[in-house]
């Protein structure tokens, strides 16, 4: 079983303020500069980047420099861009608390997440009030063949944890919402709280994008850790093919999934779900000891409620101490393992 999510540490009281819409030029300030269209974060520390109050869309960038520590407070900022919004570097971890209503992150180009949090870079994400707490939106949608929040093309997932607020992370053409680029595995994933609705095309809602063998035989589920909040996770149709709603995408096997506590609704299609997807997706590992929990396999040839995607194994799966469990698929294979 992979480790408890760590508590999220208070949002700073202190911090360099920075207004990311008014950036233009050359510019410096403390642990920051700015050029070219980039905002680095060039050292560990405190920082609050806002819209100045203007409520104006930016292409302007955030990238967090390699092995640095920030903690960001992110307040109604919207920045469309056709490289990642955010860009968390090779090393680099960052603490992400949500202040507002209108945090909205948006990549353009093909391979861009919206959040980039790629293998050896962590994310936690909470609301500015802690952890648990709802308040504090932020909305994630990435280009085509990422996620959006984790890997870019090819790229899986690294550690990324989301403690509190309201989250909505929709992976375009392939990726995960949250977790792998196409061909990605979804890397470490742990939810304790807050609202999470996460979304992807071909690509799991929670777990490995769009792979599996006809991608290098990834696209797997990764270790996914849900012990609170309500979490919505979809997938999505891709030419015919989907991944599971938490687990793996087309093609892609379920990997380690634990649900603890939440109030968890997973939608496959065609893959299962909870598990696999489709395409040949095996369950994985699924270990349901609480909570309250909805899975869908929603298409005609689609896999398990609970296990695998269409003309996947079914895995190992053990549930108890569940308050309510729903299980659907609408196609003639077993509710928990196809």
């Amino acid at each position: 079983m992979p480790p408890l999510p760590q508590p999220t540490p208070a949002a700073p009281l202190t911090y360099e303020t920075i207004d990311i819409t008014s950036l233009s030029g050359a510019v410096s300030g403390t642990g920051w500069n700015f050029g070219g269209g980039i905002l680095s974060i060039t050292a560990s520390g405190n920082y609050k980047i806002t819209d100045g109050s203007s409520g104006a869309v930016t292409s302007n960038h955030i990238v967090v420099a390699s092995g640095v520590a920030a903690n960001i407070i992110l307040s109604d900022v919207k920045i469309t861009s056709n490289d990642a919004p955010i860009d968390i570097m090779a090393g680099a971890s960052v603490n992400l608390y949500l202040d507002g209503q209108n945090n909205e992150l948006t990549a353009l180009n093909y391979d861009a997440a919206a959040i980039h949090v790629p293998e050896t870079t962590s994310l936690t994400i909470t609301s500015i009030s802690g952890d648990g707490f709802t308040n504090g939106k932020l909305e994630a949608t990435s280009g085509f063949w990422a996620a959006g929040i984790g890997g870019g093309y090819f790229e899986n997932g690294g550690t990324i944890t989301i403690n509190g607020g309201n989250i909505r992370a929709v992976g375009s053409q392939e990726g995960a919402g949250i977790g792998g680029g196409l061909a990605g595995e979804g890397g470490n994933i742990f939810i304790s709280g807050g609202v999470v609705d996460a979304s992807g095309i071909g690509g799991a809602g929670i777990g490995g994008g769009e792979g599996g063998a006809g991608y290098l035989g990834v696209g797997n589920g990764g270790n996914i850790f849900i012990s609170g909040g309500v979490v919505n996770a979809t997938s999505n149709l891709f030419s015919l093919t989907g991944g599971a709603g938490i687990g793996g995408g087309n093609l892609g096997n379920g990997g380690n999934i634990y649900i603890f506590g939440g109030t968890v609704t997973a939608i496959g299609e065609r893959g299962a779900g909870i598990g696999g997807g489709d395409d040949g997706g095996n369950g994985g590992n699924i270990y349901i000891f609480g909570g309250i929990i909805n899975a869908t396999s929603n298409h005609s040839l689609g896999g398990a409620g609970i296990g695998g995607g269409y003309g996947g194994g079914g895995g190992n799966i053990y549930i108890s101490n569940v308050n309510n469990l729903r299980t659907r698929c609408d196609f003639p294979y077993l509710l928990f393992a196809s």
